[in-house]
């Protein structure tokens, strides 16, 4: 019985030390697929799904040369200058898929740890999943641009690719830094704008009529939505929480068209304004 008992807390370690990888880019050609760009934790020798990814190296680009579900990529704190994962797959992030619960709200699906400034480029299709069941997890996804007020730290999500906020909880994004959301923006989730959050949601070549989520925003964040003329968003809401004066840019008049765009006059809920600029 013993023997059988330590070979159970083998696996679970093995498991448990098996979900998270680091880029290092040792292996010469910045592929994705090739192992020896990685570095594992001690009885790890190869990249599985579901895996943590950090990157080391800066700066440095990879090419995700195959499709990969992360349990979501960081930058960590050593880290000063920048990283682009570039490719024409897909790149999904999911805090919780089939095999990782997760009991705790605000787990960071894509995070900037470094206190220095430093740029994340997706210049690949993502896909943040949230596929766990609101009712059993509270599966909230976090892009977060600074844990120390890093104002100079960008999140970019590039131009000609696609963010896909999939399922139906929330993506919330935070921290002192940036986000800019270059290509088209399609999904269900809503968006949470976490205090100080500074987002940037079209570009002039972004197609947005495929996002039909909720947006929320909190005290002082700033949130941009631009437009090519053509597309916009649809059937959506802008609500304000949280004490405060966010403010909202609409980069054309007819970029966002909503259902409502509204300040919430909940009971405790005062001293709530929106500050909106439209440009022609």
């Amino acid at each position: 019985m013993r023997i059988i008992y330590l070979t159970f807390l083998s696996i679970i370690s093995f498991i448990s030390n098996a979900q998270w990888a680091g880029y290092n880019g040792n292996g010469g050609d910045n592929l994705w697929s090739n192992d020896a760009n990685w570095a594992f934790p001690s009885g790890v020798t190869e990249l599985a799904t579901g895996q943590r990814i950090d990157f080391y190296v800066n700066p440095e680009t990879v090419t995700l040369d195959e499709v990969y579900t992360a349990k979501g990529l960081k930058i960590v704190a050593g880290k000063a200058n920048n990283f682009t994962v570039t490719g024409d797959n897909t790149l999904t992030i999911d805090i919780a898929d089939a095999n990782q619960g997760n009991v705790n709200s605000g787990t960071f699906a894509i995070e900037s740890a470094s206190t220095s400034a430093t740029t994340l480029t997706l210049d690949c299709n993502v896909t943040i999943a949230n596929s766990v069941t609101p009712a059993q997890y509270k599966g909230v996804s976090v892009v977060s641009t600074a844990r120390e007020n890093t104002a100079e730290n960008i999140i970019k999500f590039a131009a000609g690719k696609t963010l896909t906020l999939a399922g139906t909880s929330t993506t919330s994004f935070h921290g002192a830094g940036e986000v800019h959301i270059e290509g088209n923006l399609v999904g269900t989730q809503g968006i949470l704008l976490g205090s100080n959050a500074n987002v940037t949601i079209g570009s002039s070549s972004s197609d947005l009529s495929g996002y039909t989520g909720d947006i929320t925003v909190a005290s002082d964040t700033e949130l941009t939505i631009k437009s090519n003329g053509t597309t916009k968003i649809l059937n959506s809401k802008i609500q304000v929480n949280g004490d405060g004066n966010p403010k909202l840019t609409l980069e054309s008049p007819d970029v966002f068209t909503p259902n409502e765009i509204r300040v919430s006059t909940k009971d405790n809920q005062t001293n709530r304004t929106l500050d909106i600029h439209c440009k022609e």
